[in-house]
């Protein structure tokens, strides 16, 4: 949810070309959800309204990410049960085709993930920042 938010974000004539990086993790751009839009749900953690994925799948992520012209460093994991190979593939390439990084953790759903592994992505992040 705040990997999509962030991404969505960037694209605000307010902030627009201000915010120099992106640390992506499980961005979830197209999600089809069929509940209750008015409803308030809870999930690891966070509670949202409903209309939150209808809202994101609407700002056209994928045109936002496009757009943006800052470092990105986006992760999955490799066996997602809430985004589909299909929209973590499209996510993928088109970091990739801006030069930009990305990691499929092997083995890891969409969260949590294990420990160590998320200390090397925490690593790979903070050598991100430090570059100019």
């Amino acid at each position: 949810m705040g990997a999509s938010a962030a991404i969505v974000s960037t694209s605000n004539s307010l902030i627009k070309n201000k915010i120099p990086c992106l640390l992506l993790w499980v961005p979830d751009p197209e999600t089809d959800f069929t509940d209750d839009p008015e409803k308030i749900y809870e999930e690891g953690g966070q509670k949202y309204r409903g209309s939150f994925w209808q809202e994101a799948k609407d700002s056209n992520i994928f045109q936002c990410l496009s757009d943006y012209q800052g470092k990105i460093h986006l992760v999955y994991g490799e066996v997602d049960r809430y985004v589909s190979r299909e929209l973590m593939d499209k996510a993928m390439k088109l970091v990739k085709d801006k030069g930009q990084e990305v990691v499929v953790l092997k083995g890891q759903d969409h969260s949590p993930w294990e420990y160590d592994l998320v200390q090397e992505v925490y690593k790979q992040e903070l050598a991100i920042l430090k570059k100019p």
